[in-house]
């Protein structure tokens, strides 16, 4: 099961004859017919009832297995399009097996010609080249095999349902007059059953007592069979909650404060007679209020229906309690819902800041407090810092704590360091009074000073506080550096066994190192000058390739990249011009990342070449979008392609751009914004 193959051979008149045969063996006792047999076809509200389930063979047998059951609303069918649980017969049984056989015949069978090295072999003749009209025959192998008809295995269970008892009362009972007690449906559930293994015994059934909650719909019930042999089935039934007197009850699914709503009552009946009726709403939880009166009378008819209708105000948040009830001589109904009930508002936070200019010792803030608010979560928070800038200092123990090991990290560690200590002792910061009240070193994070110190418990020593911290940061670092540096004079991830010098990595080092010794650190000039004679090396390399490209020459390229791009940016850092390559940049400015295009607009400026750095700005405005709504600006990369490169990165673009700004045009509209 469920198919095979019997393939046959013969050779007649110098030729070979094959001939396949796929035979079907439908899985017939792999099929198990699984019946589901409810206790009765329609329930009452909170009746107790049993869902009964036999298993057998293909022959009537009982068969032990284990089921897998669940009993849930119908009409979640309706939302999801179906059951999501495909034919569990097909999933086991549907496939098939593949033909992988084949004779082998010495007319299926290739040599070639033995030849000395580099001498011609013998070659296909004619006009058809390797398809020479006198070969007709086609190797087996490459035909194709036409398979039988598909596999039907699709069993139909007989299922033998029991006459119906009468209707189940459940917990309902008969009202025989108004003052009969009436039973509020309120427990509603979408699933009743999902039992994940059932048992059948010896006779193949297993029984599993079900209690039905409040809702009035189709309850699906489907359960699926494994047993021994992979033998599997599935079944189905379908059972019914209802009254003859039914009470539906529509309203949003919340509310909120001060609105007005419209609470509907349908009343339906089912009953044989006409009902003289009494529908009443109630309202619970001090949310909701009528001036509508809460009780109506109705006369409605047998197999008829009505509406009530009751307009209410939210007067305040929180939960409503909606319930409401139809009596009738004959019967009763009753339905309870809860709704939640949110405030008219949200939560709201606004914020002043005021800057004390030199020579001022104070200023002023105006508050105005809403008039409607929550008092118990209305705060005034007022945090203030002796500069903006003192927030940096708050970045700078994660970086000089974690634990770096390769070069652009180790690098990393006291270049930021350095500059921050440097920046504030240009503003005319006392450092030791920052230290002392760092807990308000950043006004724009809010919230508990103490609870927030508590993460700096590893960070008793800021280095940014200290300058002998600093120094030796910086040395411990450079020496390292010094020591990752590699034979060449460049760099790479990690110094060692394999090791190489990339571009990327060398110029970041550079670069760093060149932004530290100019903020005041102690680096080894010869550690720079190895890196700087390193890169010139590299830059000529790549000149040369561009300028030999035209000449077809091997090892070549067409453009300047990005990366000849950031190398000439640190070159030029280091007082080292080549308009060669500059030149090459320009021309192929098109061919570049906007982060390039600033880098090497940021060259050219070192370089004093003005004009092909004012050029380079405005090819960089074409992709520069103002918001004026929020009053800024940013550049719309469009770099989908290649966002996973070091060029790609919208962060450094933006920061090299305003770094260009702050250079050329530092009160432009552009820089501001």
């Amino acid at each position: 099961m469920p198919n095979f193959f019997v393939e046959a051979a013969t050779i007649s008149d110098a030729r070979v004859h094959t001939a396949v045969r796929e035979i079907i063996v439908p899985p017939e006792k792999r099929i198990l017919n699984v019946e589901v047999l409810p206790s009765d076809e329609r329930f009452k509200p909170r009746a107790e009832g049993s869902v009964k389930v036999r298993v057998t063979d293909q022959h009537g047998a009982p068969v032990q297995g284990s089921l897998a059951l669940t009993i849930y609303d119908k009409s979640l069918e309706y939302i999801s399009g179906g059951s999501n649980v495909a034919d569990i017969k097909a999933h086991f049984w549907k496939w098939r097996r593949h033909f992988r056989g084949g004779f082998v015949n010495s007319h299926s069978h290739r040599e070639y010609n033995v030849v000395k090295d580099h001498a011609k072999s013998m070659q296909t003749l004619g006009a058809f080249g390797h398809s020479l009209a006198d070969m007709d025959d086609v190797p087996f192998g490459k035909r194709r095999m036409k398979g039988a008809a598909a596999l039907r295995s699709e069993m139909a269970a007989d299922s033998a349902v029991a006459p119906t008892a009468a209707m189940k009362e459940g917990n309902a009972a008969a009202v025989e007059g108004a003052e009969a007690p009436v039973m509020i449906r309120k427990d509603f559930a979408d699933l009743i059953k999902w039992i994940g293994s059932v048992e059948t015994d010896e006779r193949g059934i297993a029984e599993v007592p079900v209690t039905f909650p409040d809702n009035l719909t189709t309850w699906k019930i489907k359960t699926w069979a494994m047993a021994h042999g992979t033998r599997v089935g599935e079944g189905a039934a379908e059972v019914i909650t209802s009254k003859d007197l039914i009470i539906r009850l529509q309203a949003p699914r919340f509310f909120v404060e001060k609105d007005e709503v419209v609470l509907s009552a349908i009343v339906h009946n089912y009953l044989k007679t006409d009902q003289q009726a009494t529908v009443s709403l109630e309202l619970e939880g001090g949310t909701l209020t009528s001036t509508s009166p809460l009780t109506a009378k109705r006369s409605i008819l047998a197999g008829g229906e009505t509406r009530i209708d009751w307009r209410c105000k939210v007067s305040r948040e929180g939960e409503a309690i909606v319930r409401m009830k139809v009596i009738t001589p004959d019967d009763s109904d009753a339905m309870e819902m809860r709704y939640p009930v949110y405030v008219h508002g949200i939560l709201k936070q606004e914020a002043w800041n005021r800057v004390i200019d030199p020579g001022q010792d104070s200023t002023a803030i105006t508050i105005k407090v809403p008039e409607e608010r929550r008092p118990e979560q209305t705060r005034l928070e007022i945090r203030y810092s002796p500069t903006i800038a003192g927030s940096i200092v708050d970045a700078i123990p994660y970086l000089a704590e974690y634990p770096y090991g390769c070069t652009e990290q180790t690098l990393n560690r006291f270049v930021p360091t350095v500059i921050a200590q440097k920046l504030i002792r240009e503003m005319g910061i006392d450092l030791e009074e920052v230290r002392n009240k760092r807990a308000n070193l950043n006004p724009q994070e809010i919230g508990d000073d103490q609870t927030r110190m508590a993460q700096w418990k590893r960070w008793q020593r800021n280095p940014v506080f200290s300058t002998a911290e600093v120094n030796k940061m910086t040395a411990t670092g450079v020496q390292k550096l010094k020591e990752m540096q590699l034979s060449d004079g460049g760099w790479g991830w990690f110094s060692g066994y394999g090791e190489r010098s990339y571009p990327h990595t060398t110029a970041v080092v550079v670069h760093g190192l060149l932004i530290a010794k100019a903020n005041g650190a102690k680096v080894d000039a010869g550690t720079i000058d190895l890196g700087v004679t390193w890169l010139k090396n590299h830059e000529a390399e790549q000149t040369e390739r561009i300028r030999m490209h035209g000449e077809r020459k091997n090892n070549t390229k067409p453009h300047a990249s990005a990366m000849d791009s950031f190398v000439r940016l640190v070159l030029a850092e280091a007082d080292h011009q080549n308009q060669e390559m500059l030149g090459y940049l320009f021309r192929d400015k098109n061919q570049l990342a906007v982060y390039a295009k600033a880098v090497t607009g940021m060259a050219a400026h070192l370089a004093k070449d003005f004009e092909k750095r004012d050029a380079l700005i405005r090819n960089i405005e074409q992709f520069l979008v103002y918001d004026d709504e929020n009053q800024s600006a940013h550049l719309k990369l469009g770099n989908d392609s290649y966002w996973w490169y070091w060029y790609g990165s919208e962060i450094e673009a933006h920061a090299w751009y305003l770094k260009l700004l702050a250079a050329t045009k530092p009160k432009s509209k552009e820089a501001r914004g």
